[in-house]
């Protein structure tokens, strides 16, 4: 119940819910095509689902907590997102191998 102790909400979008359909290679080397397909649609509509459930829940969560009396503030992450680049660049060859947070964002 933070709304009882603060007025502000940041909404930054600094989380992305992912969510993730496995299957081992062992047993996904068994499956028929037919199967593979299935369960490559299946993955493709839960997808689907979850994002919607996931906006619809953001959604009704910020409906909640401007009801609540809070504040809902939306920053221009612009500034934010530079300067993570540059310590994103800081870090390369340390932290992670060179070129990996391009590669990261190619996937987008």
């Amino acid at each position: 119940k933070f709304y009882e102790v603060q007025k502000y909400v940041a909404v930054v979008d600094y989380i992305l819910a992912g969510l993730c359909v496995m299957m081992g290679a062992e047993q996904w080397n068994k499956l028929t095509a037919d199967q593979k397909k299935a369960f490559e649609e299946a993955a493709v509509e839960t997808e689907k689902w979850a994002t919607k459930w996931t906006n619809d829940t953001v959604a009704q969560s910020i409906d909640f907590l401007k009801k609540q009396g809070m504040e809902i503030v939306t920053p221009d992450l612009a500034g934010f997102k530079k300067l993570a680049a540059e310590a994103n660049k800081q870090f390369e060859g340390d932290l992670w191998e060179k070129g990996l947070y391009e590669k990261i964002q190619a996937i987008k």
